[in-house]
């Protein structure tokens, strides 16, 4: 063990929310929010060549709580493994109900099939042994008809949706599907959409229905909407979404949706590959920018920022982090890891993993890891700033004779305080050095933020999403039980408790990110907690772009959004200044509780007998098709209904987890066919993360996206 004390050192200058997930290459990103965890489902373009088409044939799933701090929770489906008639996977959607979680995906583009799970990890199994929609499906098929990009939608009165097509403005389709999601009601409707490219995809907000898609290349391939009051007929061409995103110039496809009252659009570019030198076809990567809508119904146009989203809550490192959760990184990839869910792999000297906003409150005093080495091991230098920042401690790491035997280090650290950008720096002879699995810091101090996804295990294996002590109340991210779908996280073990939760009873609990309370000027006073004296984040949440608008009272304008500043926890009292996290905005100011009547759930003040968000407790949220009464969970249809009658959310679900006991060969030609899709285009990624984040601190102005486009090869063949 090695020790070095040393001052603090500043946080560098917030960087782009794209790339997600760097040290992969993901597409076409699909979401679900489950138990107060955003996911984000993805093509998986580390299957593709460098150069050779469109060959992707599984989704990887990420997830975060804070917008910034993401953990890979692997493939959660792959085919023909989980769907044996099927050789491709494009463009995910997903949805939950009744305690199933519903994918569907499209088979390149000749047909659409629909696989389940009750876990957001997977492993998503095929729900049919055939496609649910071909060309043979009645309505389904049209001239020059490609049969993908499946979008799922439940209106409030229960009916189902899908929506999908390619390639012709008449080539717009939409589906009922009943009510076992797996099977389609009637023929499939026959709609319109000018320039219709793909990309199709539902929202609904305030009884508008938005069916947004990627128009032509000839138009420049921007998502472009239409609003209706009906989900099947009327639309009305509205205008743009979102143009060509920055490093991109090519196929565009993005998806809008609402987590923690904000609305958001997901969307890919090729920043990556772009940085690493290679051809960017094949190559894309994730981004996400926040999206408003007007008061008369409009959206205003994307407004593509180096940091549009301001971190929503501090990582607690008292509690265990998945390692393979990063903010940025470079030169690390993911695999499988024997102990379930995924591991950091291919080490090499120097590279890096960034993790943002840990909130170390009233100081940490030892640091402890999950490594193992198949050669000699190294070190693990923690540092504060960047990757050449503070040194606090570094952790030997000893060879442990395999890849996947894995043993336990600590080493003692001083001069982590306050909410700190921390990077784990990676040092040693030879690569690959070691792996490591998971990490956690011990101390005095101890605060309300979240230690990213996955217990003891993560994606696939024993752990999961989250158990006790997670992200929103007492007992976890979404009640007693923590984040997963039943008592005790996503499978056996969950995430490690941590004291006081983000929210909820104990608040943001003793050393944690508030020291000071409320202050009447500033907002949010925190002694080495956000900021001092206030919470406004560089950039803010609002895009500072797109259609002027004038605000209905008591909105007020925000950098062109309209927002209520008496409530939203974004733009608390006056814009762009985010309340901390444990903290909650009620009436124009940072507050430690809520008022009379109210409860907090994350930044927010709710009331848990009437929001079908947080019906009777936070993060129990209410199925579409229900609403929530007297804090039940009942159908819209049968108010006297119970929450176990109909389904409701509020209760929790059924788990399922992959057997531990995997055979040792099969584990290991899983982790060698990993290595083998993504080793080749690996280490052009090596210092990728670290050129964007100079070139991020040099400049942080707006990038425009509104580049013209070169058109894919004809056919989804070359999608």
């Amino acid at each position: 063990m090695a020790l070095c004390l040393a001052a603090l050192t500043a946080s560098p200058p917030v960087l782009a929310d794209y790339p997600i997930a760097s040290h992969r290459y993901l597409a076409d990103p699909g979401f679900l929010t489950q138990n107060g965890r955003l996911y984000l489902y993805a093509s998986n373009d580390d299957d593709n060549a460098i150069e050779g088409g469109y060959s992707m044939a599984s989704y990887v799933g990420i997830s975060t709580t804070d917008l910034k701090n993401w953990t890979d929770h692997g493939e959660v489906f792959r085919v023909p493994a989980n769907a044996s008639w099927a050789s491709n996977s494009w463009a995910p959607t997903l949805i939950e109900r009744h305690g199933t979680i519903y994918l569907y995906f499209g088979n390149g583009g000749s047909n659409i099939g629909v696989a389940t799970s009750t876990s957001p990890l997977g492993p998503f199994q095929d729900a049919l042994g055939r496609a649910l929609v071909d060309r043979n499906t009645p309505g389904a098929s049209g001239t020059d008809m490609w049969l993908f990009d499946p979008t799922v939608f439940i209106d409030d009165d229960g009916q189902a949706y899908l929506y999908f097509g390619g390639n012709g403005e008449n080539n717009l389709r939409i589906a009922r599907l009943n009510e076992d999601m797996i099977s389609i009601d009637g023929s499939v409707i026959q709609s319109y959409a000018p320039n219709f490219f793909e990309a199709a995809w539902m929202h609904k907000r305030n009884g508008i229905y938005y069916l947004s898609y990627s128009a032509t290349p000839s138009a420049g391939t921007p998502i472009d909407y239409m609003t209706s009051t009906s989900p099947t007929e009327g639309f009305e061409y509205r205008g743009t979404i979102a143009g060509q995103p920055p490093e991109n110039n090519n196929n565009n496809h993005a998806g809008e949706f609402e987590y923690r009252g904000q609305w958001y659009h997901a969307y890919h570019n090729r920043q990556v590959a772009t940085q690493a030198g290679i051809p960017t076809t094949y190559k894309r990567n994730l981004g996400l920018e926040a999206l408003y809508h007007d008061a008369d119904g409009t959206i205003q146009q994307v407004t593509y920022t180096t940091d549009g989203l301001p971190q929503l809550e501090n990582l607690d490192p008292y509690v265990r982090v998945e390692a393979e959760t990063t903010n940025a990184q470079s030169g690390i990839e993911t695999e499988p890891c024997s102990e379930g869910g995924m591991n950091v792999s291919q080490i090499g000297d120097g590279d890096w993993i960034r993790v943002r906003g840990v909130d170390f409150g009233d100081g940490a005093e030892s640091f402890t890891a999950s490594v193992a080495s198949g050669t000699s091991g190294g070190t693990i230098e923690l540092r504060l700033g960047s990757e050449t920042g503070t040194l606090i401690g570094t952790c030997d790491v000893p060879g442990t004779g395999d890849w996947q035997t894995w043993t336990t280090q600590t080493t003692t650290v001083s001069g982590a305080s306050g909410v700190e950008d921390l990077y784990l720096v990676f040092r040693g002879s030879g690569s690959p050095l070691f792996n490591v699995d998971w990490w956690q810091f011990a101390g005095s101090g101890s605060t309300g933020g979240t230690g990213g996804a996955g217990g003891t295990g993560g994606a696939t294996g024993t752990g999961g999403a989250g158990g006790t002590g997670g992200a929103d109340d007492t007992g976890g991210v979404g009640g007693t039980g923590g984040g997963g779908e039943n008592t005790g996280g996503m499978a056996t073990g969950g995430m490690p408790p941590a004291t006081g939760g983000l929210s909820g009873t104990g608040g943001v609990s003793t050393g944690g990110t508030m020291a000071g309370g409320v202050t009447t000027t500033g907002g949010w006073s925190s002694t080495g907690g956000n900021s001092t004296g206030n919470t406004s984040t560089t950039g803010g949440m609002a895009s500072t772009g797109g259609a002027a608008s004038t605000c209905t009272p008591p909105l007020v304008e925000c950098s062109g959004a309209c927002v209520d500043t008496a409530t939203s926890g974004l733009h608390c009292g006056a814009c762009n200044v985010v309340c901390p996290s444990g903290a909650v905005c009620s009436n124009s100011t940072c507050a430690a509780t809520c008022a009379a009547g109210l409860t907090q759930c994350g930044s927010s003040c709710v009331d848990l007998v009437s929001d079908p968000l947080h019906c009777g407790a936070c993060g129990s949220g209410c199925l579409t098709g229900q609403h929530c009464s007297a804090g039940t969970c009942v159908d819209t249809d049968d108010p006297a209904a119970s929450s176990e009658d109909s389904g409701c959310a509020c209760a929790t679900a059924g788990s399922t987890k992959k057997p531990f006991g995997l055979a040792l060969g099969l584990f290991a030609l899983a982790v060698l066919a990993v290595r083998r899709r993504r080793t080749r285009s690996r280490r052009l990624l090596r210092g990728v993360s670290a050129r964007m984040v100079r070139d991020s601190e040099e400049d942080t102005s707006e990038l425009a996206g509104g580049r013209s486009v070169s058109r894919r090869a004809g056919a989804p063949s070359a999608r």
